[in-house]
């Protein structure tokens, strides 16, 4: 399978741990703007899949390693790279 690069823009929830000043920290919390670079190995209504590494050494066959499914509605831009 021949596999290329992509960039994902993406939006993801963003959390503060411990006790926190209501005007420092928690008042002003808000999802991030993330960006993810892998191959993309699928994409359906459900999630889009990178992973960081591909082994494709025919005597294995196709393996992955290191996989992130982020949800497709949380996905902003996906930018292929040469």
């Amino acid at each position: 399978m021949k596999l290329s690069p992509v960039e994902v823009e993406w939006i993801d929830s963003c959390s503060y741990s411990g006790w926190e000043d209501a005007a420092e920290k928690v008042a002003v919390a808000k999802p991030t703007t993330c960006r993810s670079v892998g191959y993309l190995i699928r994409r359906d209504a459900s999630a889009l899949v990178l992973v960081q590494s591909a082994d494709l050494d025919d005597v294995h066959g196709d393996r992955y390693a290191d996989a992130l499914a982020i949800p497709t509605k949380m996905v902003v831009r996906v930018r292929r790279l040469k």
